[in-house]
């Protein structure tokens, strides 16, 4: 609910059993593929990623500075998505914790789904529809790393917004 309550239904029983109490309200939530968690979105941005058998909470996703209005798991469970009211949508990987992808939406996306390949994220915002490939995260690199050894095949390094030549072993820097 808004006021942060996360509640589960036994359809046998009928019985209703408060899994969780966020701090903010709850707005979105998915079980993974496997049922083994669920993925709570909340108004502050923050994604819950909760134990339903014992409402514990496994880990704390803030991929976005606003409202989460989605979140969605790929079919394999390697994966989630999530849009927000801060006009993003944020791959994510919930095993490591980290955004893996993360596009500008035109408009706030209220729709999301992976498609049934799991390759693709698509979401709807504003008046389209956007297929987001997924290939790119599966290869994802530390772009710090990255960076790193792009100087380092240049023989260059990124200083302020220009490329200067990188010391060699044994100068000294402004040599």
């Amino acid at each position: 609910t808004l006021a942060g309550e996360v509640a589960l239904f036994d359809l046998d029983s009928r019985r209703r059993r408060v899994l969780l109490r966020l701090g903010s309200g709850a707005t979105s939530l998915a079980f993974s593929p496997d049922g083994e968690t669920l993925a709570v979105g909340d108004l502050r941005g923050a994604v819950h990623l909760v134990d339903p058998s014992t409402g514990r909470v496994r880990r704390e996703l803030r991929p976005h500075r606003d409202w989460i209005n989605r979140v969605a798991w790929s079919p394999d469970g390697k994966w989630l998505a999530t849009t927000s009211d801060d006009r993003s949508v944020r791959v994510l990987d919930p095993e490591e914790g980290r955004v893996a992808r993360i596009a500008t939406t035109a408009g706030v996306a209220m729709t999301l789904a992976f498609t049934p390949l799991g390759d693709r994220v698509v979401y709807g915002d504003a008046n389209r529809l956007v297929m987001l490939p997924v290939e790119a995260t599966r290869g994802y690199r530390d772009p710090a790393r990255l960076l790193e050894e792009a100087e380092r095949r240049a023989g260059m390094r990124l200083e302020g917004l220009r490329l200067v030549p990188a010391p060699t072993s044994g100068q000294a820097e402004g040599a």
